[in-house]
């Protein structure tokens, strides 16, 4: 019924799919010029890691080609190619083609809900930034998801749950024909657990990337939280932690928001336009 009102049933649709439903898998391929030989290798090498059957999977993948340059280096056999893996359950795909069908619209592509942060935070970053190696935590009201980012790159992602809680409407509120609904937000406990599972995440990270350190962080979601968790961050951390609000950075008009909210809307949309979107 919205999209009706707003003109837009039967108009093509990005969906993402949270961390939580997907492997995301960052790969070092041997280099090849031929990339039609690549599907065989990507299917080769992730089968051992799904958690599920791989007949049951849908995979998909892409060549990280603004970091291709960096790492091939002179000789082919010792070239290696970074290409980052995504695989869903079937039934997954098959839940959102149920939802395009029920909201009357078609759908055009799913798209994985990190790498589209990723481009939304790569749109947002200077260029010292992009040579750096960042974190990103997308703070939802269920879940957090930690995200790594060296050079453009995701080298690492996870996700953990750690629900946050909707507050009761105010009266003032119950009385206005359009007023929001009040923003998740946790408990000062539950808000301690989550930057607790940043650290250790970002500390796990560090072993399995060699000891990449990260540089700084920034912090995203629509719920109440984010502003003190990058407080916490940063005294935890001793590096810089900001909120990331897009709408001022992208220099959008006409919003009435500040955009930290909408990173993954932003970024499927940034990333559909590129030639090597997953």
């Amino acid at each position: 019924a919205s999209l009706h009102k707003l003109g837009l049933d039967g108009q093509p649709v990005l969906l993402d799919v949270p961390r939580s439903q997907a492997l995301l898998k960052p790969l070092q391929l041997p280099y090849v010029e031929d990339h039609r030989e690549l599907p065989t290798m990507v299917r080769y090498q992730v089968e051992p890691e799904l958690p599920f059957d791989v007949n049951e999977a849908v995979i998909d993948f892409t060549v990280e080609s603004h970091a291709e340059a960096a790492d091939t280096g002179e000789g082919e056999g010792q070239a290696t190619m970074p290409v980052l893996v995504a695989a869903v359950r079937q039934s997954v795909v098959d839940q959102y083609r149920k939802i395009a069908a029920a909201g009357d619209f078609k759908l055009c592509q799913l798209g994985l809900r990190p790498y589209a942060d990723t481009r939304c935070l790569e749109a947002c970053l200077t260029d010292d930034e992009r040579t750096q190696t960042l974190a990103l935590v997308h703070v939802n009201a269920d879940e957090v998801e930690i995200n790594i980012v060296t050079r453009g790159v995701l080298a690492f992602s996870r996700s953990a749950r750690i629900k946050a809680t909707v507050p009761e409407p105010s009266e003032e509120s119950q009385g206005e024909a359009e007023a929001p609904p009040p923003a998740p937000r946790r408990s000062a406990a539950d808000r301690d657990a989550l930057v607790v599972e940043v650290v250790r995440t970002l500390q796990s990270a560090a072993a399995v990337l060699s000891g990449v350190r990260v540089e700084g962080v920034y912090i995203a979601g629509d719920t109440a939280d984010e502003h003190l968790i990058a407080e916490a961050l940063s005294n935890r951390l001793k590096v810089a932690c900001n909120v990331l609000e897009p709408v001022g950075t992208l220099k959008i008009k006409r919003a009435k928001t500040d955009g930290r909210g909408f990173i993954t809307a932003l970024g499927l949309a940034i990333g559909h336009g590129r030639g090597d979107r997953v």
